[in-house]
């Protein structure tokens, strides 16, 4: 915290919040291999071993914080972690289904009252997408110090998934170019390809390639998915909001492949 300045909130102290990172099969780390290669994150990033303790956007942390003392370049800095063994917060597995999320997240705020949350979110495979999508902004408002949503049930996905910037909807507007996969009404399943071609150098943004194909089996996309998404381990996803839960979920469980960001749009 002596290193970072919150410009927003000049001489307030800044908690910062060791996460462990995401780990790889080994169990090393991979915030040194992955985008973005943060270590030390000034917003919400789940590979980074350390970030502020804060509900922060990416776009919104530039500017805003700002080193209280510049390194020079080259320069190693070392932090030593240690656990005092003390609770600080309590487990709590917030569970969201059709007819019973206003209890839920009632009992979610009265517990929150008590004692600072760790809070595990598990939605019903009967909730429609579209009540998933209004979950997940009601998840953002609360997310807090006090209440951190810190995960999802295994198989699901983490809320911020149903929170993409729309502007990522147009090809144009993305920073590289995941598989989309597209849920049908008649059950099928579409997998789209796009591939950027740099040749024509007069041109600063590249020519996009474009090939969908559709599988009647959800076996077949998730193979073909999993192959396509190595290269980004992402995928956008475009469903319908009465889709229920449990399609994404059974689709999930094929995905062999190990894809970290999942971001799912409505249409209709």
């Amino acid at each position: 915290a002596e290193l970072v300045a919150d410009r927003d909130k000049p001489g307030e102290p800044l908690s910062i919040l060791y996460t462990g990172g995401e780990r790889d099969m080994s169990g090393a780390p991979v915030a040194e291999t992955n985008m973005p290669s943060a270590v030390f994150a000034l917003y919400g990033d789940g590979q980074s071993l350390l970030q502020l303790d804060g509900n922060f956007g990416q776009s919104e942390s530039y500017g805003r914080f700002t080193p209280v003392r510049k390194p020079v370049k080259g320069t190693r800095r070392k932090f030593t972690f240690a656990w005092g063994g003390r609770k600080t917060f309590e487990k709590f597995r917030l569970e969201l289904s059709p007819g019973k999320s206003s209890a839920a997240f009632g009992d979610l705020k009265r517990k929150a009252l008590e004692h600072p949350l760790d809070v595990t979110v598990c939605i019903s495979r009967d909730t429609s997408f579209g009540d998933a999508v209004k979950y997940a902004h009601a998840l953002e408002k609360i997310d807090s110090r006090r209440i951190k949503i810190n995960s999802c049930e295994p198989g699901q996905f983490y809320y911020r998934a149903f929170l993409p910037l729309e502007k990522w909807r147009e090809r144009q507007n993305r920073l590289s170019q995941p598989p989309e996969v597209r849920f049908l009404s008649d059950g099928g399943v579409e997998i789209t390809e796009i591939t950027e071609d740099w040749s024509d150098e007069t041109k600063i943004e590249p020519a996009l390639g474009v090939k969908t194909e559709k599988f009647a089996s959800p076996e077949a996309a998730a193979a073909t998915l999993s192959r396509l998404a190595e290269r980004t381990s992402t995928a956008l996803v475009f469903a319908s909001p009465a889709v229920k839960m449990g399609r994404f979920y059974d689709f999930k469980a094929k995905i062999q492949a190990k894809i970290s960001i999942w971001y799912f749009f409505t249409e209709n």
